[in-house]
């Protein structure tokens, strides 16, 4: 059992490595389509969203996190349901310093981040002290801890 545990952990690292190594490659969170149309409908959707994020939008950081929890399992939204990055962006939000931010962000980072074992919030706070220095240009905040 503890080696699988160990198998896992490893497996989500290299997950998060992989589709992280250039936090704003876009192209590393999308999948192929099988409904084309909804499918596309909703890349460029997520892409633009990516692209606002990246220009401190409080609204495209939600919603690039909600896409990437992709709740709906039954649709195909074409963005790779990804936790870790989900919990990242959450990280992101909470640490902005914006004024939009509220109690339901909050929630929003204790959701997307209470499914991950310690060694998918270290590729989370990897990944979002990455986004910060990139959106921000500085550290998440001191102390700061992952739910």
């Amino acid at each position: 059992m503890k080696s699988a545990t160990v198998g896992l952990s490893l497996a989500l690292l290299m997950i998060a490595a992989k589709a992280h190594a250039n936090p704003k490659d876009v192209q590393a969170l999308l999948k192929p389509c099988s409904a084309e149309e909804t499918c596309q409908f909703y890349q460029t959707k997520f892409k633009d969203e990516y692209a606002g994020a990246f220009k401190r939008r409080y609204s495209s950081q939600r919603n690039v996190a909600y896409m990437l929890e992709d709740r709906d399992s039954h649709s195909d939204h074409g963005v790779v349901r990804n936790w870790i990055a989900a919990c990242a962006w959450r990280a992101v939000i909470v640490n902005s310093r914006s004024k939009e931010v509220d109690d339901s962000d909050r929630s929003n980072l204790e959701f997307a981040c209470r499914r991950l074992p310690a060694t998918g919030k270290a590729a989370a706070a990897i990944l979002a002290g990455q986004l910060m220095g990139d959106i921000y240009k500085r550290p998440l905040a001191a102390g700061f801890q992952f739910p």
